[in-house]
């Protein structure tokens, strides 16, 4: 538990980390299950703490979600990592929380998963040992804003943030290609 300022005077918080492992959401083994986990967690969390803030660091981006509306409207903000790809479904619940299924990772994306991409492709296209050097290129910084509600503990609002983030110029120039290809009248 932290205590943090704002404004309006100290605010208590709890952030925790819920670990999915690969495989948990086909076969669980209840010890390690990030659903009974997390509800152990809450329960040790003083009720007078409002902002809840966890992490679902799973691989399976369905078992994220299923955590999502598991912990819908007992946390303020649900946020999954791992799989190093943002995703583009945060939202805030009915219900009051904050929800992503993957903020995306902080490092280099012209590469494969922050490694050098010709190191990684040696390595799939030979099977030949070969380190995985760090990628020094398009360095993002990726997370989420979210307000929260310091009273209720409920989300208002939850946002994407990408700092780093290329120009956009190429991407419309290969719209703009494509658009003659898949529709005769460029209805892209």
């Amino acid at each position: 538990m932290t205590e943090g300022g704002t404004r309006g005077g100290p605010v208590l918080s709890h952030l925790t980390s819920i670990v999915g492992r690969r495989g948990e959401s086909t076969r669980p083994n209840f010890d390690i299950f990030p659903f009974a986990t997390a509800d152990r967690i809450l329960k040790d969390v003083a009720p007078q703490v409002k902002v809840r803030i966890c992490d679902a660091h799973c691989e399976a981006s369905s078992e994220k979600i299923a955590l999502g509306h598991f912990l819908d409207g007992r946390c303020s903000l649900v946020f999954g990592t791992h799989t190093h790809i943002p995703t583009a479904d945060a939202k805030v619940t009915p219900a009051g929380t904050a929800y992503i299924s993957d903020v995306g990772m902080t490092g280099p994306y012209d590469s494969v998963l922050g490694r050098r991409k010709d190191r990684v492709l040696h390595h799939m296209t030979t099977a030949l040992p070969t380190p995985f050097d760090v990628a020094t290129n398009d360095i993002r910084l990726c997370g989420v804003l979210a307000e929260v509600d310091e009273t209720t503990g409920k989300a208002t609002s939850i946002e994407r943030i990408e700092i780093g983030k290329p120009a956009a110029v190429g991407i419309r120039t290969i719209v703009a290609g494509l658009r003659g290809y898949f529709c005769e009248d460029g209805c892209i």
